[in-house]
């Protein structure tokens, strides 16, 4: 038995390790990757890995360098030290999978990890809800959003549960699924009741999007380019008419579209005409202006650790009292929940060209890889950063480098594969 378990199957399941550590567990991910470490070195002593760089992957490297370099200026060294820190996964990950197994690399024991993850938070979730609701009665708010999805924020867990779902599908279609039918799609029904629970207005339209795209692609093999383009003009209209038949989701989209009308009409004024109470999605776009006016002002990047004091600053000066307020620690509340807007305040427009690069780069390795994983890992980034700072938070930080570096590895190694043929 001790014979049977080799080393390409302790560095598969190490892998695994990760995923289930980083979805349940997210406070034992160092030790998770530390191991992960030790794994990779030991199977570079025995030969089983090989040192090749990836340069995809690197661009994270560089951007965390930017970070980096953004401490000189820093105004509050704790911070910018911290945000070091947490980010180090840009560094460690692509070292990591820059050490590619020489043996045939199998995604299912990862994308089995991601399940269980996601299987186990909802578990949680959902017993977290009932014990809410033991204790201060029956209320629905206790069903849903940060009460079912309390380990992780519901905008990330709604991704973890797309990409787990998606992944597992994937694999269903290349004949890989070890199960029967029936487990995958009890599985896809009940992740499916936990991701409407999380109401995350940006999953939700993200997982619109991959949908669309299915059906239009579909359409377009089957039924040529006019009717492609009748059914790509109809799809939103469409979307929008199942987003009113749930109260909830209806007012976050009806409030979403009034609230950005009004803002791209006049967004200084917007901004001015909305000092007290605000909705969600209101206060995201005062924060995408304030944040867009910072950046005129410091298209260089205002330095690591210094974004809640300039944003501060900024947001009183708009009469933004209340979001301007800074705690102890000199933080406010919201950040500017969009990524390339966040880096490009923090690091400047250097970082967001890095940042632009690595997805386009990524978006091109899966076209041209035929890699829908890839597409759906990517765009998910892509589009969770234009709503949320994605890599701000481990959740994002870890998840994204840890994914996109292993899939880009992945592809890289397919294609040397194919080109020693």
């Amino acid at each position: 038995m001790y014979r049977s378990f080799t080393y390409d199957k302790f560095y598969h399941y190490s892998l695994a390790m990760v995923m289930i550590l980083l979805c349940c567990f997210p406070k034992l991910i160092g030790l998770g990757v530390a191991i992960l470490f030790v794994v990779v070195l030991f199977g570079l002593r025995k030969k089983n890995l090989c040192w090749k760089i990836t340069p995809l992957n690197y661009l994270l490297v560089g951007l965390y360098f930017l970070y980096i370099l953004g401490i000189i200026s820093t105004n509050h060294s704790n911070d910018a030290w911290a945000y070091a820190e947490n980010k180090i996964s840009f560094i460690i990950f692509p070292i990591i999978f820059s050490f590619r197994p020489k043996f045939k690399f199998d995604l299912l024991p990862i994308l089995f990890g991601l399940a269980f993850g996601v299987l186990y938070v909802s578990v949680y979730g959902i017993i977290n809800s009932f014990i809410l609701i033991n204790q201060n009665g029956w209320d629905l708010n206790y069903l849903i959003s940060v009460n079912i999805s309390p380990i992780h924020h519901p905008t990330y867990f709604a991704f973890y549960i797309i990409s787990a779902v998606s992944g597992l599908w994937l694999l269903y279609f290349e004949n890989k699924f070890p199960y029967a039918l029936k487990w995958l799609i009890f599985y896809t029904l009940f992740c499916g009741f936990i991701f409407l629970l999380c109401l995350s207005l940006a999953s939700i339209l993200y997982l619109f999007v991959i949908l669309g795209a299915l059906g239009i692609l579909a359409v377009r093999k089957k039924y040529g380019l006019r009717w492609t383009l009748f059914i790509a003009l109809l799809l939103p209209i469409f979307f929008y008419g199942i987003s009113q038949f749930v109260p909830r989701i209806k007012f976050e989209v009806n409030n979403g579209l009034s609230a950005t009308g009004k803002f791209l009409t006049d967004p200084i004024q917007f901004v001015k005409n909305k000092p007290g109470d605000k909705t969600g999605n209101e206060v995201r776009l005062v924060m995408w202006a304030t944040t867009i006016l910072e950046i005129k002002d410091h298209p260089w990047g205002v330095g690591t650790g210094n974004v809640d004091e300039h944003l501060s600053a900024r947001l009183k000066d708009l009469g933004q009292v209340t979001l301007s307020k800074q705690d102890d620690k000199g933080h406010i509340r919201y950040n500017p929940h969009n990524q390339f807007l966040q880096t490009t305040l923090e690091i400047g427009f250097v970082g967001l060209l890095m940042l632009i690069s690595y997805i386009f780069g990524l978006f091109r390795m899966a076209w041209k890889n035929k890699n829908a994983f890839l597409a759906i890992l990517a765009g998910g980034l892509f589009f969770n950063a234009l709503f949320e700072s994605v890599l701000q938070r481990q959740s994002g930080i870890v998840f994204f480098s840890f994914m996109l570096s292993l899939m880009v590895m992945i592809l890289m190694m397919n294609n040397q594969k194919s080109e020693a043929k």
